[in-house]
């Protein structure tokens, strides 16, 4: 593996089997440490071989300097902001990036934003949809979360429209 300081364009060279010093492109499995990392070279053109910093909107990915993003297993899903840079957020971050509104539900469980939100819950809102384009929330395995909603291992409740962004967080009692 060959890379430079940091924001600069990484390379992977072989592994330990091949010892030919080749270089490599597409997916790779990178040991690292006795860990296993999954990394993405471009294949072609003036940037052959370089490290991915992207999103890889077939396979709905996030790649950053090559390396497949997950989140780990005790956070379970991590809120990325990929507007400019790859940026992974904590809930709180995300929160006061995108002006997050806190609100109380009452004694009743209610309907905001499409979502039933459980009695005595707090959630967030905000109203700017820039939430569609610059943030994702990604998965253990690498997957962005199209739908649904995911808790963090902080216990917030993320919930995503059906177009990978984030419309809500909920943090139920």
């Amino acid at each position: 593996m060959y890379g430079g300081r940091c924001g600069r364009k990484i390379y992977f060279f072989s592994n330990d089997e091949d010892h030919d010093g080749s270089m490599k492109t597409g997916n790779q499995t990178v040991t690292i440490d006795g860990d296993n990392f999954t990394f993405k070279f471009k294949k072609s053109g003036t940037a052959k071989g370089q490290g991915e910093n992207a999103i890889d909107n077939d396979k709905h990915k996030v790649y950053l300097g090559g390396m497949l993003f997950k989140a780990g297993s005790d956070d379970k899903v991590k809120i990325l902001n990929v507007s400019s840079a790859v940026v992974d957020l904590s809930v709180k971050e995300f929160l006061d990036e995108v002006g997050g509104t806190e609100n109380q539900t009452g004694d009743s469980s209610e309907k905001i934003n499409g979502v039933t939100v459980k009695k005595n819950s707090t959630y967030y809102t905000w109203t700017a949809d820039t939430t569609k384009k610059n943030y994702v929330l990604v998965n253990t395995s690498g997957a962005m979360v199209k739908s649904g909603s995911k808790k963090d291992g902080d216990g917030y409740k993320i919930v995503t429209d059906n177009n990978y962004g984030i419309k809500m967080v909920v943090v139920e009692d």
